[in-house]
Order: C-alpha cells, then sequence, then structure tokens
C-alpha cells in the first residue's frame, strides 16, 4: 500500500508532532520542579529500567542523483532553510579532509546543540562519529547507491544514546523525533530544489 502525504496535510502532520513533544517536554519540566521541592528522587537503577539504546534506520528510493542526495546532506551550513528545528549549523573542512559539522537544535523551549566529525566518501556515504553534545555516544552514517543516473538508494543508521543529567533527559524525546525526520526532510528538500 503506497500512502501519499500531500504538503499541506504534511505541515498539520508536523504541527502535531511539535505540540506532542512540546507537551512532553512540559511535563519533563513540571516532574523536575517536583524532584527539586524535595531535593532528591529515589529511583530504582536495574538494568531491566534502562532504556535501550535508540538505533534509527531509515531508507528511501529518490529520483534525484545520488551527488545530488550527498550534495543535499553534505551541505550542513543550509540545513536551518529547510528543518525546522534547526537554529544554525556550520560546517568546518580539517587539513585530512574531514568535516566537523556543528548543530544547534531549536524545538519549542529545547535548546541544545551537538557535533560530529564526518568522513566523506564522494557522492557515495557520510560517516558521523560525535565530539561534542548532549551524548555518550553518537554514530551515523548515509550511504548513497546510485540506481540510474537520475535515481539512488538513501539509506540512513544512526545509533545514539544520552548523556545522563537533566539535558539528556529533555532533549532525549526531542531528538528522537528530529532523528526519524532526517531522511524525510532531505526528500523533501530534493523534490522542493529540483523538481
Amino acid at each position: 500500500m503506497l500512502i501519499l502525504i500531500l504538503p499541506a496535510k504534511a505541515a498539520l502532520l508536523r504541527e502535531g508532532i511539535r505540540a506532542h513533544w512540546t507537551a512532553v517536554y512540559m511535563g519533563i519540566l513540571s516532574l523536575a520542579a517536583h524532584a527539586a521541592r524535595f531535593r532528591t528522587i529515589a529511583l530504582p537503577v536495574h538494568a531491566s529500567d534502562q532504556p535501550p539504546v535508540p538505533h534509527i534506520r531509515k531508507s528511501i528510493l529518490v529520483a534525484h542523483s545520488a551527488k545530488r542526495m550527498f550534495d543535499l546532506v553534505a551541505d550542513v551550513p543550509a540545513y536551518p532553510h529547510f528543518m525546522p528545528w534547526c537554529g544554525g549549523a556550520s560546517a568546518q573542512t580539517l587539513d585530512d579532509g574531514m568535516v566537523r559539522a556543528k548543530i544547534d537544535i531549536r524545538f519549542g523551549a529545547v535548546q541544545s546543540a551537538f557535533t560530529t566529525l564526518n568522513r566523506h566518501l564522494l557522492y557515495r556515504r557520510i560517516d558521523m562519529e560525535f565530539v561534542d553534545g548532549p551524548f555518550n555516544t553518537l554514530t551515523g552514517r548515509w550511504d548513497f547507491s546510485a540506481l540510474t543516473p537520475d535515481a539512488c538508494k538513501v539509506e540512513f543508521a544512526l545509533d545514539y544514546e544520552f548523556a545522563s543529567g537533566m539535558m539528556g533527559r529533555v532533549i532525549a524525546p526531542v531528538f528522537d523525533v528530529i532523528a526519524a525526520s532526517f531522511v524525510d526532510a532531505f526528500s523533501a528538500r530534493a523534490e522542493a530544489l529540483y523538481a
């Protein structure tokens, strides 16, 4: 079954997701304020109580070349133009050819940033490694497989674990939504630019 989401419906869907996660964030803040009144809060810590490390795996077939899709993902400074949660982004090419990318997250009242070190295999793959931010670990990979001169398969894999502490707990639900939307955001951007 093929499900098409029209631009107007996509905007409503994004707004619904944003409203949901804003409510989740407000609930976390309320819990934090409640816990602060009592100075301590005891929670059982067992291996089974720990949330699993999130794994994002997405792929999509697009009617655009692997080169175009690679260029969209590699153009980190352009992210704020089409990702509403991105408050800023920068990229610096280092002497060894690696790219140091910093992305600012602005999602409702949640503000944070993270930095990755990216290795580009031109028009085929981008590997990401965690440098700085609210994570213990973060590794990711984009693969661009040419199917025809004007079509490719885009695959995205991301594994991450948030650092303990309040910021990790606040940013986690927001980042989960953001990470799950990456592939769709780039597909929509390609359609807007190249259709």
